[in-house]
């Protein structure tokens, strides 16, 4: 399973092979007088035959995909940051007291999902006692967690060898891609090469810490060609959704007529959902409305007069005396944006051009976002980041409506000293 990491190089299940083998399974069983023959159901992988056989045109060869956030997320991705930890400390550069400082350092800068403190007992164990999300808010932030500055350069380097660096940013780069609500043919090619060089450099880095898990990575490229993006059929929102149940039953501690108990208080709970709705029962109920904090209203001739050019400009037909609205946070899908928060403005070249919040605006149910410009100076590959600056001048402010943000994902924006940085999680397509 592990000379390999190339799809093709391994022979795939047809529906016709898998009947003739669940049908000599079923066979073997009935047949009492083999108890010394070994069962195939040990060399096929087949405990039984499946009920899904039954539908009509179901291929059950085809129709279970890999799941990304048990895969990966909580797989091969957690596998690979116990190692690279386990190799920091190793090389006697950083310790695990002072990681796990760093950690709740950045932690406000990658999100609401902090990481949970490391021991030294789940790096040995290979198993980080995390959650899926706040497993990805670690790797993320992990190249930035994981420097230390040099006393003769004064600058800030990684405590981690240069190929086990490159190949921790190599899985952060191809999750990007296998976490992207769109993706090309292109993209597809560029999973499947990735994986393989990835997973033959972290075997050669880490002999002997292989997991099954590796090799179901490389069904990726061909599951996204029947199912399409990773993110659309992965496990998140189902284990969020099934932690209301959880933490029902948690609560109540009765398992009489469980489903009917379970069903009928997610029905009140919806229903108390809806009334509480600002659309009532006109919904929407599959995804979270936009929402904002709260408001002061002003005359347009009270904002900051840099401001006023830029409003009359997105808004339209408004004078000194229109009164606004004036809000300093708001959440859009799912996403919380307050002032100080990163955006993406804009792409050029295929590279993203950030902006930094000041104000959010309202006038006749059109939002707008002032913010200050930045200039893209470098990409920085060991932190997986962009290097960013402020423009300086005229045009240092920008204005762009709500409506046509490019990007919905949080930025990590990390301001320190000399540097600005700014982290991109996935991979960004610009609306045409």
């Amino acid at each position: 399973m592990y000379k390999s990491f190339v799809e093709s190089d391994f022979p795939t299940r047809s529906y016709l092979e898998h009947s003739k083998q669940v049908a000599e399974v079923e066979a073997f069983r009935r047949t009492k007088d083999n108890k010394d023959a070994i069962d195939p159901s040990k060399h096929y992988g087949i405990n039984s035959r499946s009920m899904f056989m039954d539908i009509p045109l179901c291929d059950v060869t085809k129709v279970f995909p890999q799941d990304l956030m048990h895969t990966t997320i909580e797989g091969t991705l957690s596998l690979e940051i116990c190692l690279l930890i386990s190799h920091a400390l190793e090389r006697g550069k950083i310790s695990l007291p002072r990681i796990n400082e760093r950690i709740a350092k950045f932690s406000k800068k990658f999100g609401c999902n902090k990481p949970a403190r490391i021991d030294k007992d789940h790096i040995d164990r290979r198993r980080l006692h995390q959650t899926a999300s706040e497993t990805l808010s670690l790797a993320f932030m992990l190249p930035f967690v994981l420097r230390k500055k040099n006393m003769l350069t004064g600058k800030m380097e990684s405590v981690c060898a240069e190929e086990n660096l490159k190949c921790f940013i190599m899985r952060l780069e191809l999750l990007d891609l296998q976490m992207s609500r769109e993706i090309t043919v292109t993209d597809v090619e560029t999973i499947r090469a990735m994986t393989n060089e990835h997973h033959l450099m972290f075997q050669r880095l880490y002999p002997g810490e292989e997991i099954p898990k590796m090799h179901f990575e490389t069904h990726y490229a061909s599951q996204i060609l029947l199912f399409g993006p990773l993110r659309y059929h992965w496990c998140f929102r189902y284990e969020s959704k099934h932690s209301y149940f959880k933490k029902l039953y948690r609560a109540l501690r009765s398992v009489k007529n469980l489903p009917r108990t379970l069903a009928e208080n997610h029905q009140r709970h919806q229903a108390a959902l809806m009334m509480l709705s600002a659309k009532g029962l006109q919904g929407p109920f599959l995804r979270e409305n936009n929402s904002f904090g709260a408001s002061v209203e002003k005359l347009l001739k009270a904002v900051p007069v840099t401001h006023q050019e830029l409003l009359r400009g997105v808004f339209g037909g408004i004078s000194s005396n229109t009164p606004i609205k004036v809000f300093k946070r708001c959440v859009i899908r799912g996403v919380k944006y307050t002032k100080g928060s990163a955006i993406i403005s804009d792409f050029k070249e295929t590279l993203p051009v950030f902006g930094e919040v000041v104000a959010f605006y309202r006038h006749d149910n059109q939002n707008a976002v002032v913010f200050k410009n930045m200039v893209t100076i470098s990409y920085e590959a060991q932190l997986k980041a962009f290097k960013v600056g402020f423009v300086v001048g005229p045009f240092q402010l920008n204005v762009m409506k709500l409506s046509d943000f490019v990007y919905h994902h949080h930025l990590p924006f990390i301001k320190s000293v000399g540097a600005n940085y700014v982290s991109v999680q996935c991979k960004s397509f610009h609306r045409k």
